[in-house]
C-alpha cells in the first residue's frame, strides 16, 4: 500500500515537471518570435500568434495561459504589442492589435477577454479607424470583459466581468457593466477629482 501511494506521488510530480518544462519551452519559442524579451515566458498551452505585420515585446516573467490568441494584423503600419513584466493573459483571452496595445506590468487580465484597438471595418467608405489601447501597470481585468479602441486604463484600476469599456478609466477606479460605468475607488487608492469616465 505504501510503495503504491509512493509511486503515484512520484508519477504525478514527474507529469508536472513534464508540464512545466513544456510551459518554459512554449514560453522561449514565443519569445524567440518576439522583437523584444526581457526574460522567461511561461505559456501553459496553445497559443495562436497570427503575425500579419507587427512586432512583440515581452518582459520578463509573462504567463499566457491556454488558448491565448494575439493577431498582430499591422495593415497600413507595422502593429505593436507590448506586455510589462508579471502580467498574466487568461484562458482564451484574444489580443487583436491593428496599430498598437500597452499592457503594464503586474497586470492580470482574466479569461475570455478581447482587447481591440480598431473595428476591423471602415463605415461609408472611410478608412479604417485605428486608437491605441494603453493598460496602465497593476490593473485587474474581469472574464468577458472588452476593451476597445482608444481605451486608457489607469494604474490601479479593476474593470468588472463582462465589462465594455469603451471611455478612459481613471487610477484606482472600478468600473462594471455595460457600457462602463464607474462604481466606486479601489480599497487603499485617493479619490481623483473630476469625471472618472471621459
Amino acid at each position: 500500500m505504501l510503495m503504491s501511494t509512493l509511486d503515484t506521488f512520484k508519477r504525478r510530480g514527474v507529469r508536472k515537471t513534464l508540464a512545466l518544462t513544456w510551459a518554459y519551452v512554449r514560453g522561449w519559442r514565443l519569445s524567440r518570435k518576439a522583437a523584444h524579451a526581457e526574460g522567461k515566458t511561461v505559456v501553459w498551452g496553445p497559443l495562436h500568434l497570427e503575425n500579419v505585420n507587427g512586432s512583440l515585446c515581452l518582459g520578463s516573467g509573462v504567463l499566457f495561459f491556454p488558448n491565448a490568441k494575439i493577431f498582430l494584423l499591422g495593415y497600413q503600419q507595422p502593429a505593436r504589442l507590448s506586455i510589462g513584466s508579471h502580467t498574466s493573459i487568461g484562458h482564451r483571452t484574444e489580443l487583436h492589435v491593428g496599430r498598437e496595445i500597452i499592457i503594464g506590468s503586474n497586470c492580470r487580465i482574466s479569461w475570455d477577454c478581447m482587447l481591440l484597438d480598431h473595428d476591423y471595418h471602415a463605415l461609408d467608405g472611410a478608412e479604417e479607424i485605428f486608437k491605441p489601447i494603453n493598460v496602465a501597470d497593476d490593473v485587474y481585468i474581469g472574464c468577458r470583459a472588452i476593451i476597445l479602441k482608444g481605451v486608457h486604463i489607469g494604474r490601479g484600476a479593476i474593470v468588472g466581468a463582462g465589462a465594455v469599456v469603451t471611455r478612459d478609466v481613471l487610477p484606482g477606479a472600478i468600473v462594471v457593466g455595460n457600457p462602463a460605468k464607474f462604481v466606486r475607488w479601489r480599497a487603499g487608492k485617493s479619490q481623483v477629482s473630476g469625471p472618472v469616465l471621459s
